[in-house]
């Protein structure tokens, strides 16, 4: 029953990046009203606490040996995924600046900078990707490997 809960969490999480990943518009292109990525946004949160519970009850029969392996796999996974992440985010915005100039023949630099900030329906795409999903879930790994149980802290 738990694991069909955490297969139906991890669907439902996995379907809100692909879904927040395809409202991107082509680099150059209007936005339309809004960005509905904000809705699985505020979303994240609950789902962040459930997977990490879910993990610290699957973990905890763990030695403290291979919990800090996890911990520390987990952590250099992460590290390099937000660095492969800022990276990526840069050369989209040089991809936005060439799709502007090409569109208009300049480029507005504080149109961009103004579509290339955080829940920007622009950039959902950098946010939301196999990437940032895999990190997601390994963050949630790693906090629920680390977080000991109150009170229940053999182990540790």
């Amino acid at each position: 029953m738990k694991m069909g809960i955490l297969i139906t969490v991890l669907l439902f999480t996995a379907g809100g990046f692909i879904f927040s990943n395809l409202m991107t518009p082509a680099p150059g292109s209007s936005s339309g009203n809004g960005n509905p990525a904000i809705l699985f946004v505020l979303l994240l949160p609950f789902i962040l606490f459930y997977l990490i519970v879910f993990w610290r009850g699957i973990f905890r029969v763990l030695p403290f040996k291979k919990k800090w392996i996890i911990a520390v796999a987990g952590s250099a996974y992460c590290a390099s995924a937000v660095m492969y992440q800022r990276w990526s985010f840069v050369r989209y915005v040089d991809e936005m600046r060439q799709g502007y100039k090409e569109q208009f023949g300049y480029v507005d630099e504080e149109y961009i900078q103004d579509i290339a900030v955080f829940l920007s329906i622009h950039v959902n795409n950098q946010y939301f990707n196999i990437n940032t999903f895999i990190a997601f879930v390994v963050l949630t790994i790693v906090i629920g490997v680390l977080v000991p149980f109150r009170g229940k802290t053999e182990g540790y």
